[in-house]
């Protein structure tokens, strides 16, 4: 796996890095194309920002992370705040040239299947309290992607105050 100890996370920011001008140039050319096409066909606008729990469980493995929950919490909140950093940057792209109406985190990998309720609340929900704020501050609405393990959630999406939970499968 790409992560897997402290010297992973050291190297980790590296792979995270800016846009340069050029790439920053054709994203706002494509996001002017866009608007136009949505305000043309009165659609609206959705913008990815990641998903931190998906991806700490791509870069070490799901059984790794989740034992490293345990094992390791400073390592995995490390790996975490890595991501998110990231994450965040792209948001700020994401606003800063008003290229969406709507800011999606993905959160596949991030229910109580994987992420008891008590580990979702020391690992996942604080750093996306900071996706939310940054979103709702900037007026848009913030939605989830989560299709297992929401149940036992429910209570801390309400505290979250996120506004769209996507892809729920039956209950």
């Amino acid at each position: 796996f790409l992560v897997a100890e402290q010297a992973d996370l050291e190297k980790l920011p590296y792979l995270f890095f800016q846009p340069d001008k050029g790439q920053l140039k054709g994203f706002q050319q494509h996001v002017e194309m866009t608007k136009r096409f949505a305000q043309e066909h009165q659609v609206m606008i959705e913008g990815h920002c990641g998903g931190f729990g998906d991806y700490a469980s791509w870069f070490m493995g799901m059984t790794n992370l989740m034992v490293a929950m345990i094992d390791r919490p400073d390592f995995v909140h490390q790996l975490l705040d890595t991501i998110l950093a990231w994450e965040m940057r792209d948001i700020e792209i994401l606003l800063d040239f008003d290229a969406a109406d709507v800011i999606i985190h993905r959160g596949w990998y991030e229910g109580a299947d994987f992420w008891p309720p008590d580990l979702y609340r020391e690992f996942i929900a604080p750093r996306l309290a900071k996706k939310i704020q940054l979103v709702h501050e900037a007026g848009l609405k913030f939605g989830y992607i989560m299709s297992m393990g929401i149940m036992p959630l429910l209570g801390v999406f309400q505290e979250l105050g996120f506004d769209l939970l996507i892809h729920v499968d039956p209950v």
